[in-house]
């Protein structure tokens, strides 16, 4: 989950402090962005200021405003957020590389599948909307939980969000270089995937894992050639203890 810096908590303390060398003139702020509710405390803080009113005083009246509870709220909201939002999302998780070990093992039947290789070589291709995952051991910062206070749930903050929800990772997941391809489908929320066509022309390779058995690549190979026909096969060796990839056709 992305977090604030300052969070939210330690700015329910500071808010009254900056609304208030608002109304002294001491600091300015953005009125036009400015949240309702704080438009309304601001229009009281001057009333209050031309009274003769110290702000000393005026601070004991915001004692009520701390939240330190206010993060794991928004947290647990964002959560549920996206525990509803994911029935319709589709995710195609990709990587950048073709030669990693770790990854044929992993998701290539160690060593015995075959990896796809796509581009983008349609103007409309979803694959212009695939994205690099970051990795990182620190939750993402998305903005400042004063701002966010003073003024709300901006579009901006919900985009950078989005992204730190759906772009990152942990660093020790940092060896797949993953990509990932994200859709929403408001029509599919009773399924927990779809299959989808590829076009011919996004289609670029397929590469076969080393272990590859000769009738699993020959299928393939057949499917490709029919289907594919402008993409080239290769397949993986191992020379001298390091992947290496051939073309075979």
């Amino acid at each position: 989950m992305p977090r604030f810096e300052p969070t939210v908590s330690e700015s329910h303390r500071l808010l009254p402090l900056v609304l208030i060398d608002a109304a002294s003139g001491r600091q300015s702020l953005d009125l036009a962005c400015l949240a309702p509710a704080n438009h309304l405390v601001l229009n009281r803080i001057n009333e209050a200021l031309h009274r003769g009113i110290a702000e000393a005083k005026l601070l004991t009246l915001f004692e009520d405003f701390e939240r330190p509870d206010a993060d794991e709220i928004i947290e647990q909201r964002l959560r549920d957020h996206f525990d509803l939002d994911l029935r319709s999302v589709r995710v195609l998780c990709l990587t950048s590389t073709f030669h990693n070990e770790v990854m044929w093992g992993t998701y290539a039947d160690n060593h015995g599948g075959c990896v796809v290789g796509f581009k983008a070589s349609l103007k409309d291709s979803p694959f212009h909307v695939a994205k690099p995952v970051t990795y990182s051991e620190e939750a993402p910062i998305v903005g400042s939980g004063l701002d966010f206070l003073l003024y709300g749930d901006s579009q901006e903050l919900r985009r950078r969000t989005i992204e730190a929800v759906c772009y990152t990772k942990k660093s020790g997941w940092s060896y797949e270089q993953e990509w990932r391809l994200i859709t929403r489908r408001p029509n599919e929320t009773d399924v927990t995937h779809g299959d989808y066509v590829f076009c011919p022309e996004e289609i670029e390779s397929v590469t076969f894992g080393a272990r590859a058995k000769p009738k699993f690549a020959e299928a393939i190979c057949a499917i490709t050639r029919k289907q594919y026909p402008a993409a080239s096969l290769f397949r993986m060796t191992h020379q001298k203890g390091e992947l290496s990839r051939i073309r075979v056709a």
